[in-house]
């Protein structure tokens, strides 16, 4: 009976090894998971902080873009202003060239009268 239960012993004592080094085994791996699970959440957190950045980033190209349209609308109706004005300049002009050629003929005219008179 002393050898059986000292035989039983010895084989709980090896169980009770094994057991303990799985318990040890299961501890490493729950260590390396938290750890890679700490290593994630901070690549998270950077993931994040890049985004919060892209999006400054893309807010400000927008208000730059808005401001480029805007400037642009301004110079297109400049543009439209300029091109008038040219435009009645234009007709003034023809309007003046009438006018002299108007008085030339005039000009002409009293010219040829004056002659037929004087002779």
């Amino acid at each position: 009976h002393l050898n059986s239960s000292s035989e039983q012993l010895d084989t709980s004592c090896k169980q009770l090894d094994t057991s303990s080094k799985h318990l040890n085994s299961s501890s490493e791996q729950l260590d390396t998971s938290c750890k890679q699970l700490d290593t994630s959440s901070e690549h998270l957190d950077t993931s994040s902080k890049q985004l919060d950045t892209s999006s400054e980033h893309l807010e400000t190209s927008s208000e730059h873009l808005n401001s480029s349209s805007e400037q642009l609308d301004t110079s297109c109706k400049q543009h439209d202003t300029s091109s008038e004005h040219l435009d009645t300049s234009s007709e003034h002009l023809n309007s003046s060239s009438e006018q002299l050629d108007t008085s030339c003929k005039q000009l002409d005219t009293s010219s040829k009268h004056l002659n037929s008179s004087s002779e």
